[in-house]
């Protein structure tokens, strides 16, 4: 099956099933797969990001984008480039465990917070 544009520079043989997630800790990138890839940057703990749930492959996922950049930082696009791989090739990969889906459930906590003027304090879990 031929590759197909669906995103800027994110060429798939299948319709993405994109999940915005952070870093939730410090990580490599590879431009493929677990021992498929090498390391050609990293994202550190926060980092947002959209990545491909249908591209996995030996525990990594595929990135889609970065926020902030366009789509992912400069210096990825820079490699690919000075590798001389076919821009329908290009490919940037995760570790699985280092990514956490935004608002997935217990992530998105809110909490109230009430300090008295004895500078005690309580704090409420709001629903």
């Amino acid at each position: 099956m031929a590759k197909k544009l669906y995103y800027k520079l994110y060429w798939a043989e299948e319709a993405p099933a994109p999940q915005d997630s952070y870093m939730n800790r410090y990580n490599v990138v590879r431009n493929g797969a677990g021992s498929k890839g090498s390391v050609i940057g990293a994202l550190g703990t926060g980092a947002k990001l959209r990545v491909d749930m249908n591209e996995q492959d030996e525990g990594w996922v595929r990135i889609i984008s970065v926020v902030g950049k366009d789509p992912v930082p400069e210096t990825w696009i820079d490699i690919m480039e000075d590798k001389g791989v076919p821009q329908v090739d290009w490919e940037w990969w995760v570790d699985k465990t280092a990514i956490t889906p935004i608002n997935a459930p217990g992530t998105d906590l809110k909490l109230e917070i009430t300090v008295h003027p004895d500078m005690s304090y309580e704090v409420k879990k709001i629903s």
